[in-house]
């Protein structure tokens, strides 16, 4: 039983879980700077007002959206892995009662929360790659519905964090300032999965009395 938990508990902080995501992640990065920097030199010198841009900026602008989506579809890929770890270890072990039960409340475990919303970091991930995957189900002003269902507290979730019936890219952008300060990092949003993923082993290896490998 312990070697089975002392591997979970390995696997949710082995770094090497997280090399090929954080190198897809820098590639998504690389190509947002490349396509904003194709966008500005469209803008010129002085810039160009946003009711005023052509058909190749539009797309431009709406790359971007896209490829920061990726990015959060991949940080929910691995948010998805790491409630699976945690469901494991706590049918392995009982006594960790303490681990929550449930997507929802697991986001927000041991995890850093954004300011304005109270949202955990995982959490507005997750809100993030759910609108980008689903956003176009919503109703036309999706702001006002309410409901308790998945799609309203899913909505509720991304207007706390400044989402509005707008581009996609603009929503996008909204998501990934709540996760980082200058709103245009893109790798923020695995770190902050790594993050939380750190600092939850750390606390299990110490609630289950295992030997915490990185303390050797």
């Amino acid at each position: 039983m312990p070697t089975s938990l002392a591997y979970l508990l390995d696997k949710l902080n082995d770094p090497f879980s997280y090399f090929p995501i954080q190198s897809v992640s820098r590639s998504l990065q690389a190509l947002v700077e490349n396509t904003d920097e194709d966008l500005l030199n469209r803008m010129g010198s002085y810039g160009v007002s946003r009711k005023y841009w052509d058909a190749p900026s539009e797309i431009l602008h709406e790359e971007i959206g896209l490829l920061i989506g990726a990015n959060f579809v991949l940080g929910q890929a691995m948010i998805t892995q790491t409630v699976s770890i945690l469901n494991k270890i706590r049918e392995l072990a009982p006594q960790t009662c303490e681990l929550p039960n449930g997507k929802g409340q697991i986001l927000s475990f041991q995890a850093s929360k954004h300011m304005g919303s109270g949202l955990s970091h995982p959490c507005i991930v997750d809100l993030g790659a759910n609108y980008f995957k689903h956003h176009s189900e919503w109703p036309e002003q999706w702001t006002q519905s309410g409901g308790s269902g998945l799609q309203g507290k899913t909505i509720q979730g991304c207007v706390a964090i400044g989402m509005s019936p707008r581009e996609v890219t603009d929503n996008m952008f909204a998501a990934l300032q709540a996760l980082s300060a200058d709103g245009k990092n893109v790798e923020a949003i695995q770190g902050s999965i790594e993050f939380w993923r750190n600092g939850l082993a750390k606390h299990l290896y110490e609630k289950l009395e295992i030997t915490d490998p990185s303390t050797l």
